[in-house]
């Protein structure tokens, strides 16, 4: 078993977050009432299609970490 698999992941997360909240924060808006991030195109897209957007520039990190970042991003304090 490798020792060292749990801090690889939350390295991951951690670098992910970086990444994918500059991306969500600088680059979205959300509308809350619809449930839709929209992005600086004018596409409106819920979650899921936000996380395919999201692994299509940064495959390297799964669609369910992706995931747990955009709800959590969602979640705080620092959307408007």
């Amino acid at each position: 078993m490798d020792d060292n698999r749990g801090g690889a992941l939350g390295a991951d997360r951690s670098a992910l977050a970086d990444r994918s909240r500059g991306a969500l924060l600088e680059r979205t808006q959300v509308d809350a009432k619809r449930a839709k991030l929209i992005w600086p195109d004018c596409k409106r897209l819920g979650i899921k299609r936000t996380v395919q957007r999201i692994h299509k520039d940064h495959p390297e990190f799964t669609r369910e970490l992706i995931e747990k970042t955009v709800i959590s991003w969602l979640e705080s304090d620092s959307v408007n």
